[in-house]
This record gives structure tokens, C-alpha cells and sequence, in this order.
């Protein structure tokens, strides 16, 4: 009798989680109807809403995430009614929100900016990799990590050139003599080069690397810190051998910078708007604020991150498409050579060219709209607030949202609806295409377009990284007749993978075509 009993406990164990987690579900949703309306439900099926994380795995496994999203907005109605926002539970009351609609994403970065911030989950997410790094952070640590780097990209920083010359002298070489190459990790170690000797007064030299080890954990890290992003309550479930052997690499690189500064007294360190002052960097500026070796490298590895993964995402990008658009190639060269007044490459474009250049920038917009450098992001509410928009039988009543609910929005598929932009005509091509033409007679609205985050915490390295990208476009430009494209899928639109930015599935492959070999 007894070993019968013993045999029914698991049973009613398990029973009675599950009543437990129905319960804190029916009382998370009491909660939020006496606050407001909710959003659609993802019509997702599974055990507990685990279904939710499964897709969310197998999705960007399959490199289809937009498409998952575009049709769960589509098979609940959302998209119909212009919402773009649904909802889903997990494990009992875990609700999450997801949202491509500008009104609710500008309401978390802000309109409501106190209510909403990274959260805990994100931070527990990122804290091998990021720790507490500004990106990661909310509240004072944010506030205070943000101040100690705004300096640093003041105009007179970010419009010195000689930087981004230097190690496009070193890349230039390695693009070779036109045979097809993949460009993938090349362009990502010129943007990690520049953005170390930018920040670190260090240059890692990883383009003369061969070993490719930074690079390869880089890489590395990326992949599984998507994977623990998307797992939501599975996340202990991930491996992190790889991960962490990736991490140890980058903060080995990191280490002897910190060693150096950490060697130098307060009163020692001081900071100028000049460019080529030995003292003018991130690292000297972190040391005066504070001598902790672990605030130290995590805002170091999270600015080395931010300013190079996407950056090199963007100008990735930006190459692929020049590839297939040779008349984009030929519109840019007539028009560096006209504002350069020359055709030798020997002559160097300088900040103020740059920013007349009025078709590269379009073509630097569409390439940051069309392929949106954090195709998805979270924020978490940090107290029982709102979203605008989504709620009631119309979608347009404001959702309720509890503190600690996480809402994942696509800066992605806010660019590409095409309900967002003017109708499909002769003067305004298909939003679902790349065109910088599109941008000669027209401006997004405000919060259509968001490349680079927006509100309080809008990349405060935006104009290093537009500068960059449009640098290394006029000097390709100048020193290669044409790119030729060598991707498999030809005119189609590639298969992105989505990391923690998005990339090419298949890689890009580009044949660089000289111009003038012998003056080269």
C-alpha cells in the first residue's frame, strides 16, 4: 500500500505544478484586464506556451525568422489591422510582447523611456560576454558608463580620417586582383582594427592576423549568445563550452591594454578633443573614473562589440549590393570623381567632401534601412506601464504591460512593411527592394527608421560608424573600377542569419575589379 502511494507522488507532483502554473496565469491576466486590453495571442500551439521558444529556435535555425514574424502578424489579424503587435504566455503567467509597430517602439525608447529599460533578462543573457557594459545595463550604470564615453565621439574625433586610411591601406591588398573572395571576416577585422586603435589607442592588428583567432571567437560568442537569447526559460539548456573559450580569447587581447592604463595614476590621465593625443581614448577615460578591472573590460568588450560587428554588418551590406547594382557603382564614382576633382586615388576625401556627397548618403540610408543593423531587439518593463497601440477589437487601444514583461521588437520588419511607405509607383519603388533612389525625394517619417536604436540610448557611435562606411566606400570606389557579384542566388534577395546582427547565410562573394593596377 505504501509503494502504491510512493508511485502516484510524481504524479501528483506534476499535477500540481501545472495547477500552479494555470493559476499564475489566470492571475497575470486578471492583472492586466483591471490595467487595460491585451494584444492578440500568437496563435502559437504547445505545452505551456514552450511552442513559442521552440518556433523562435527552429526559425532562426532555419534562417526565416522575418517570415515567422510576418506571419504570425498576418494569421492573427495584426497586420490587417496595422497593429503589428501579438502576445503569447510561457510557463504560466511569463507573458511576452512582440512588435514591429514605430508608435509602441517609440513609447519604449522615448516617450516612456523611465518605464522600459534592458532588464534583467537581457542581462542575464549577456553577463559572460557583456557583463555590466552599457549595453546591458539600466539606471545609473548605464546613465554613468554613457557619460565617461560621450567625449569621445565628439566631432573632433570622429572626423579625423587618417585612422580609417591606415587600415584601408592594410585591407586594400587582401581585397586582390579580381578574383572572387568572401568578404564576410575581412570586413569585420578592417571595422575591429579601426575601432580598437579608435578607442584603445590600440590597433589589434587583426587583419595582418592569419590565425584569425579574435575573429573566430568573436564569432563564436555571437552564435551562442543568439541561441540564449531566443531560448527565454530554456536558456540553461544551451551549451557554452565554445562560448566561454571565445570569451577567455577576446579578454586576453583586452588584457594587456588594461594592464598598461591601470598602471597609470588618476592625476596622470587627462582628456582632449584631439585625435592623436596618446590619452585620448576609451580606456584612459574608464581608468579616470575608475580602477575596477571588471568594469574596465566589460565596457571595453561591449563597445569593441557594438562598434564593429555592426558596422562591419552594414558595410558588408552595403559591398553585396554594389555588387549587383553596377549602376549605383558608376552613378558613385562619377560623382566622387567630380566632388574629389580627380580620378587618382592618391587623392583622399576629406570629412566635409564626404558629407556633400548627397547620393552616397542616400546609398549608405538605404543600405541601413533595407538591412537593419539589430534586426531584433528587447526591452523589459521595469514598472506596470502601456503600450500605445495593439489592444482592442481595432488594435488601436493602448496594451497593458506589467513590470518585468520583456517585449521583442524588429527594427527589420518596421523597415520592409510596406503599409509604412508611399504606394509602389514610378518615383517610389517596391519598399521590399534596395533603391537608393527611393531617398531623392523622400524622408521617412519619424520612427519608421530606426538603424540605429533611438531615444536615450541611440548609438552614441552613430557618426563614427556613417563615417566609416562612407570613408571606405569612396576609397573602394576610387581604387576599383567595379565589384562583381559571385553569390549563388544570383538576383534574389540572400538568406539572412541572424545572429545578434544579420549576415549573409551563404556568406557574400565579391570579385574586386582595379582600376589602375600599376598606379596601385
Amino acid at each position: 500500500m505504501a509503494l502504491t502511494n510512493y508511485m502516484w507522488l510524481p504524479l501528483a507532483l506534476y499535477v500540481g505544478f501545472v495547477v500552479l502554473l494555470y493559476a499564475d496565469r489566470w492571475m497575470t491576466r486578471r492583472r492586466v484586464a483591471r490595467l487595460g486590453h491585451s494584444a492578440p495571442d500568437v496563435g502559437i500551439p504547445g505545452p505551456l506556451g514552450l511552442g513559442f521558444f521552440y518556433q523562435s529556435i527552429k526559425t532562426w535555425r532555419a534562417h526565416a525568422c522575418l517570415e515567422w514574424w510576418e506571419d504570425i502578424f498576418s494569421r492573427n489579424g495584426c497586420a490587417e489591422k496595422g497593429s503589428y503587435t501579438a502576445e503569447t504566455y510561457v510557463m504560466g503567467g511569463s507573458r511576452y510582447i512582440i512588435t514591429a509597430d514605430p508608435d509602441n517602439v517609440k513609447h519604449m525608447l522615448a516617450t516612456d523611456f523611465q518605464s522600459w529599460g534592458k532588464g534583467k533578462d537581457l542581462y542575464n543573457a549577456f553577463q559572460h560576454f557583456l557583463g555590466d557594459g552599457v549595453l546591458s545595463t539600466d539606471g545609473e550604470k548605464w546613465s554613468a558608463a554613457r557619460q565617461v564615453m560621450r567625449p569621445l565621439f565628439m566631432k573632433e574625433r570622429v572626423t579625423d580620417l587618417d585612422l580609417f586610411e591606415r587600415n584601408w591601406q592594410r585591407m586594400m591588398p587582401l581585397l586582390g586582383q579580381g578574383q572572387a573572395l568572401e568578404i564576410d571576416d575581412l570586413v569585420f577585422r578592417y571595422t575591429l582594427d579601426n575601432v580598437s586603435e579608435f578607442l584603445l589607442g590600440t590597433n589589434f592588428g587583426t587583419l595582418l592576423d592569419t590565425t584569425n583567432h579574435f575573429t573566430n571567437a568573436f564569432e563564436k560568442i555571437q552564435k551562442t549568445q543568439s541561441v540564449i537569447m531566443r531560448a527565454g526559460p530554456l536558456a540553461w539548456t544551451v551549451p557554452r563550452k565554445e562560448y566561454k573559450a571565445g570569451i577567455k580569447i577576446v579578454d586576453s587581447y583586452l588584457e594587456p591594454s588594461i594592464r598598461r592604463a591601470l598602471a597609470l595614476s588618476a592625476a596622470n590621465i587627462s582628456f582632449s578633443k584631439k585625435a592623436d593625443d596618446e590619452q585620448n581614448t576609451l580606456l584612459h577615460a574608464l581608468v579616470a573614473y575608475t580602477n575596477n578591472r571588471k568594469d574596465i573590460r566589460d565596457q571595453l568588450t561591449t563597445v569593441l562589440f557594438a562598434g564593429s560587428d555592426t558596422t562591419a554588418s552594414a558595410l558588408t551590406w552595403l559591398f553585396f549590393e554594389l555588387s549587383r547594382h553596377p549602376e549605383v557603382v558608376s552613378k558613385l564614382q562619377t560623382l566622387i570623381f567630380e566632388t574629389l576633382g580627380t580620378t587618382d586615388p592618391s587623392r583622399l576625401p576629406t570629412y566635409s567632401e564626404l558629407k556633400q556627397m548627397k547620393y552616397l548618403t542616400n546609398t549608405i540610408n538605404e543600405t541601413l534601412r533595407y538591412y537593419a543593423t539589430m534586426p531584433f531587439a528587447t526591452r523589459q518593463a521595469l514598472r506596470d506601464t502601456t503600450l500605445p497601440r495593439g489592444g482592442g477589437p481595432d488594435g488601436t487601444e493602448p496594451i497593458a504591460v506589467l513590470a518585468g514583461t520583456p517585449v521583442l521588437f524588429s527594427a527589420l520588419l518596421m523597415h520592409r512593411r510596406r503599409d509604412l511607405y508611399p504606394p509602389i509607383s514610378a518615383g517610389f519603388p517596391d519598399p521590399r527592394t534596395w533603391c537608393p533612389e527611393r531617398w531623392d525625394d523622400w524622408q521617412p517619417k519619424s520612427w519608421q527608421l530606426i538603424p540605429f536604436s533611438g531615444g536615450a540610448r541611440t548609438c552614441i557611435g552613430q557618426s563614427f560608424a556613417i563615417t566609416e562606411i562612407a570613408y571606405t566606400a569612396v576609397r573602394l570606389l576610387q581604387c576599383f573600377e567595379r565589384l562583381d557579384d559571385f553569390n549563388p542566388r544570383g538576383k534574389e534577395d540572400p538568406v539572412l542569419r541572424y545572429g545578434i546582427v544579420a549576415t549573409a547565410e551563404e556568406g557574400v562573394k565579391i570579385a574586386f575589379i582595379p582600376r589602375h593596377v600599376e598606379k596601385l
